[in-house]
């Protein structure tokens, strides 16, 4: 199959939390609907309204983890 088009990794100074913040992560996005793992196969089933709503999942549990100061140092 075709390689994916994204990864994501946490790259926090304290490389122990890089574990938790991915799990965090994945649990946030799975309360907005979106199941991930740490690398993305967008494909042409995918609409443009899709993609945007993976986004948006994203985003917001980036927001919310930032807000409860899981990437503070």
């Amino acid at each position: 199959g075709l390689p994916p088009l994204g990864q994501l990794i946490f790259n926090h100074p304290d490389r122990e939390r890089n574990g938790d913040l991915s799990l965090r992560f994945n649990e946030e996005v799975l309360k907005r609907g979106l199941i991930i793992f740490s690398v993305f196969y967008p494909s042409y089933s995918h609409s443009e309204a899709d993609i945007a709503e993976a986004l948006k999942a994203m985003s917001e549990a980036i927001e919310v983890m930032r807000a409860e100061g899981l990437f503070d140092c």
